[in-house]
């Protein structure tokens, strides 16, 4: 799973990043802030175990540290900012933590480097996508092992420059973490670039008999469609517009993949495969392209 490979990554710069703030250490321990809540990607339950494997081997590669041994203790945030201030404050200020791991969310990561930053405490984030935290003056010790998602917003905008499609219309969801963030960024790099935006459509993913509706508004501003959402909404919205036939060449539909979890053409014919005829499911997938954010795979 890619996020198992950034918070692995994230382990790797821990040890150059607290050097100089604890030179003499022999042992550091690290906050892993994480949740536990079903509809946020990065659940501890996931996450727990690759932390565990990545401390391990990072302790056992002296390349990577030499006379130090890293250890960590978790904190269930729940994505409240409150409890993660109160668990930071704690970890850092009280027990002496050396950096901070995390956290999923992005208002509980905003939260935890803007303190982190009073103590020259480093977050080192793997999954937090907020436009917000690439300010280095607000945040100057926080960093990420994902990339921003900026970077599939400039990906977009060189395809549609490529093809020369200058109206672009976004559907985005509104219950969802962190599709929010994430339509921050599009609108924010296309509207850098000149390019005209129609109004976003936003859809209701708790209520999937509206998605037709939503489909239907937002085909009647553009022909260029970007989809900021799950992939399980992205895939009921891809089969609807194929439903309502706008997947016949006349548009084109952008999905990301924030965390190279899935892939959207074997979702839908895994879903659909039987109660769809198979031709319907090979006419929703030409028309769709589906970028995802890179990550480098930690080797042994």
């Amino acid at each position: 799973m890619a996020s198992t490979y950034a918070l692995h990554i994230s382990l790797l710069w821990v040890p150059f990043l607290v050097r100089t703030l604890a030179s003499t250490a022999t042992a550091l321990n690290l906050t892993f802030m994480c949740h536990n809540l079903d509809n946020v990607p990065g659940q501890a339950t996931t996450l727990g175990s690759a932390m565990t494997i990545a401390i391990d081997k990072i302790n056992s590669n002296t390349s990577i540290v030499q006379h130090i041994v890293l250890d960590f203790t978790w904190d269930d945030t729940g994505c409240d900012v409150g409890t993660a201030l109160d668990k930071v404050v704690k970890s850092v200020y009280l027990q002496g933590s050396a950096a901070i791991i995390g956290a999923a969310c992005p208002e509980v990561t905003i939260s935890i480097s803007q303190l982190a930053k009073t103590w020259n405490v480093p977050v080192m984030g793997f999954m937090s996508l907020s436009l917000e935290l690439s300010d280095k003056h607000k945040y100057p010790t926080y960093g990420r092992s994902i990339s921003p998602v900026t970077n599939i917003a400039e990906a977009i905008v060189r395809v549609c420059q490529h093809f020369q499609w200058n109206h672009v219309a976004l559907i985005g969801s509104n219950h969802e973490h962190p599709w929010g963030d994430v339509e921050e960024a599009i609108l924010h790099v296309f509207q850098e670039e000149n390019f005209t935006m129609a109004p976003s459509v936003i859809f209701d993913t708790e209520n999937p008999a509206l998605y037709e509706d939503s489909m239907r508004q937002v085909a009647s501003k553009a022909r260029i469609i970007i989809l900021a959402a799950s992939k399980n909404a992205s895939r009921e919205m891809l089969l609807v517009a194929s439903s309502l036939g706008y997947t016949n060449g006349d548009y084109v539909f952008f999905f990301m993949d924030l965390y190279s979890e899935y892939d959207l053409a074997v979702s839908i014919k895994i879903t659909y495969s039987r109660i769809l005829p198979s031709l319907a499911v090979s006419l929703a997938i030409p028309p769709s392209l589906v970028l995802s954010l890179a990550f480098h795979q930690v080797s042994n």
